[in-house]
């Protein structure tokens, strides 16, 4: 009892002010989002109150089902604050509070965690005494000039911390109203004590493409992997470090459907003056021949050290 009162406490205060300042991500990210299948675009949705932006940049590199499967129980397991029993209190606990949520704060088409009543109940859970006001009467035209206790509102307490929403338009649609400076402060030193330690998410193996295209067929694959998303073996000295990646790459000719298969193995060993005469990125070069046509290829990169892949996917044509 008292591990789940703990746990509760903490995910009361889990990235509250995440909540307060809540901002849309960039164009490129929405972009990314909206390619995702639909449980997939769901799940970001769902956790968008406690997902860190490490975590949702790595999410968003996945190009397949599978690894964003792995990511989904990696990213449950990593806030099981009990590992060793069958239930995840916190994943529990977090669905429970959006069902909850979803029931009670529903504003039209808007499912209610996604309200201001819905997210702060997600992350503070019920409150311990709840008041309603419904205003006090004025005359049609001061509408848009009453004061803040003449328009219906709802005062949340958890213990003697008030939470105030208010329906500036009446229409039954309650809005976060602003809290002291000094309120916030607070929330954020219980914040830092509380939040989760779920490290930076490290992309591994991060990398860019270029397609060096020759008449006859020849290609030559240029892969330019960020030295610092790269996982190494350290020597026993500490002055050298080794590693192997494997590249398979998927060729799928897009009239025949036909599928091509090709690999090889990388062996990386590097000194501290190699890392600092190589500067962000090591090149990897992978030479294949094709004929004309057009395709789509998967490049995947798995690197041996950490077990890790990521996955990248191109279309291209050979003209000639």
């Amino acid at each position: 009892m008292r591990t789940k009162n703990n746990f509760i406490l903490f995910l009361s205060f889990l990235l509250f002010l995440n909540i307060l300042f809540f901002t849309n991500n960039c164009s490129k990210s929405g972009m990314l989002v909206k390619s995702l299948p639909e449980n997939d675009k769901t799940f970001l949705s769902e956790v968008s109150l406690i997902i860190t932006k490490q975590e949702k940049k790595r999410f968003l590199s996945l190009t397949n089902n599978k690894d964003r499967e792995i990511f989904k129980e990696e990213f449950w397991a990593k806030r099981d604050p009990a590992p060793d029993t069958d239930d995840n209190e916190f994943k529990i606990e977090y669905y429970d509070r959006m069902f909850y949520a979803d029931k009670y704060f529903k504003e039209g088409k808007r499912r209610g965690y996604k309200t201001d009543r819905g997210r702060i109940y997600m992350i503070l859970g019920p409150p311990s005494t709840q008041r309603f006001f419904p205003g006090k009467m004025t005359s049609a035209n001061q509408i848009g000039r009453k004061p803040l206790d003449s328009y219906p509102h709802i005062i949340w307490l958890y213990g003697d911390f008030p939470v105030i929403f208010v329906d500036t338009t009446e229409s039954n649609s309650y809005t976060l109203s602003p809290i002291s400076s000094r309120q916030i402060g607070m929330l954020n030193i219980v914040g830092i004590q509380l939040t989760p330690k779920v490290g930076k998410e490290k992309i591994p193996t991060d990398f860019n493409i270029k397609l060096d295209r020759k008449p006859g067929g020849e290609m030559t694959l240029f892969l330019n992997i960020a030295i610092s998303t790269i996982s190494f073996t350290p020597g026993k000295d500490g002055s050298s470090h080794s590693t192997t990646i494997e590249v398979n790459l998927n060729i799928t000719d897009r009239k025949t459907k036909h599928e091509i298969t090709k690999k090889k193995e990388f062996e990386i060993n590097l000194t501290n003056s190699d890392l600092k005469k190589f500067g962000k990125y090591y090149t990897l070069k992978f030479p294949f021949i094709l004929k004309k046509g057009k395709y789509f290829m998967e490049i995947i990169l798995r690197n041996f050290t950490d077990k890790k892949e990521t996955r990248k996917r191109i279309k291209f044509a050979i003209n000639k």
